[in-house]
Formats: structure tokens, sequence, C-alpha cells
């Protein structure tokens, strides 16, 4: 805000002169001189000092404070306990130094200016590598020795799904100098053996085949079968063994065994 005397054409002339077009309105007994900048604020503040202008400043908004209305707080609540939780630290930022600026080249010629800026604008027999700097090929070019390699991250290890794959892969890869008919060869013998024990399992009476454990089982139990038919012909055996924990002596059991032996050789001979 600046006075508005008499002479206040010579001084709009001053201002525009030294700041260009001063975008001014007049208020009363003041000029409204609005400023774009902080840099200019400061610049024009200098500037009536210097020349002795009369004005006063009204703050910008980037220097005036902010106010802040806080509700639900009780009325005895202590203002300093109040600044000190607001209060916040900065955190500390360094301030990186750059010391290597590299110019910007050109992939096809190899020049220092923007690949869509290059006059080149058909294919290149011989381009220039930007990297290694021979003729050839491309900076593009995987197999060039200065080619950057990507470091691998974290997500790219053995758990990730395109490292699984890529070790499949190479799991069933396919064997070089064999031909299917070497393939087939060495399963034959297999094949033989396979035909050979599925004919000698083969159960004509049943037409089944049947596994060796089966006929294991089948023969324990023609074993058991025989026993209880030689037990069921002699059934005086079974009662004799059942009453031998009645007699307390021992020459009774002896003397009672004897004679169950003899009764069983007996039924025996007479079956034959």
């Amino acid at each position: 805000m600046i006075r508005n005397k008499n002479n206040y054409k010579e001084m709009l002339k001053n201002l525009n002169n030294k700041f260009g077009k001063v975008n001014a309105v007049f208020a009363n007994e003041y000029i409204k001189v609005y400023i774009k900048t902080a840099e200019e604020h400061r610049d024009m503040q200098k500037f009536c000092r210097e020349e002795k202008i009369e004005f006063y400043v009204i703050r910008p908004l980037s220097e005036r404070p902010f106010k802040i209305v806080m509700k639900g707080l009780h009325c005895d609540t202590d203002i300093e306990e109040i600044k000190s939780e607001l209060a916040i630290a900065l955190p500390e930022i360094e301030i990186l130094k750059v010391g290597l600026l590299k110019n910007t080249r050109c992939l096809k010629c190899g020049e220092d200016h923007r690949t869509n800026q290059c006059p080149i604008t058909t294919p290149q027999e011989n381009p220039k590598c930007i990297n290694c700097g021979t003729t050839g090929h491309i900076a593009s070019w995987r197999v060039c020795p200065l080619f950057p390699k990507i470091k691998p991250t974290k997500c790219q290890g053995v758990n990730n799904p395109k490292a699984q794959r890529e070790f499949l892969d190479s799991q069933y890869r396919r064997q070089e100098n064999i031909s299917y008919s070497m393939q087939t060869q060495k399963l034959i013998p297999r094949q033989v053996e396979l035909n050979s024990r599925q004919e000698s399992e083969f159960n004509p009476q049943t037409g089944s085949r049947e596994i060796g454990y089966e006929k294991e089982f089948l023969g324990f139990l023609e074993g058991v079968k025989v026993m209880y038919d030689t037990l069921k012909s002699i059934p005086n055996l079974i009662k004799t063994i059942s009453e031998l924990p009645m007699l307390e002596k021992t020459e009774d059991v002896v003397n009672h065994l004897i004679k169950a032996l003899g009764t069983v050789a007996n039924s025996v001979s007479n079956v034959q």
C-alpha cells in the first residue's frame, strides 16, 4: 500500500520503469499495488525505502500465521502443554551433490541429441554403439560387452514363478542325438518282463490274474483248513487239553496226556 500524493503519476511511472507494468488500484488515499512473486515484493520494499516513498506492507499468504480452532478441550487445559504437543520436529534432509552430468546421446548415430530428434530416419547397415563405441550393433543389443546388466531383485529368487518355469524346462529338456527307435529299444526288456509276469500269474480256473501275495494267502488258508479237518476228526484231543488245568498234580497231568495221546493214535490208525 503506497500513500497517494499529488505526484502519484510520477510515482507509478517510476514503478513501471523499474518493475514493468504494475497492477495498481486506487483506494482513497492509498494505492494498492499487487505483486506476483515474493522476490518482487522484497525488491519493491527496497525501492520504496530508497526513494523515500511512504508505504506499509500487507503480509503475503506465505508469511501469514495459520489460524487453527481446536474444539473439545477443557477450559483448564494448559496452553504450554498444547504447544508442546503440537511441536513437530522437522526431519533432516540430506542434500545430494550431483557431480557427474552426462549429455544426451542418440542411439542411432551416437551424437549429442535425443534419438527422436536424429536426422537419420532410415535403418543403418552399420550403426554405432554408444556403450562400447564399435560399429555393427546398437546400444540395445544384449550381447554387447558393455550392455548394463540387470541385477535380480528379491522377488526373482527360487520362489519366483518365472524361475520355477525355467527350472522345469531344464529338467524336461529334449535329449540330443537320441532317436525314437533307440528310446523304444530301451523299453522292450521292461515290456517283455511285464508280459511274462502276467502270463505266469494267470489262473485258468478263475479266469483272472492273481498277484503273488494272493497265492501266499490262499496257501495259508489251505493249511488252516487241513489243521481244522484233522482236529475235527479227533474231538477227544481238544477235550483232553481243556481238562488239564483242572488237575493239581503233575503225575495226573502226565498220565492224562498219555492216555489222550493213546486214544488219538488209535483214532488215527482207524481212520487210515
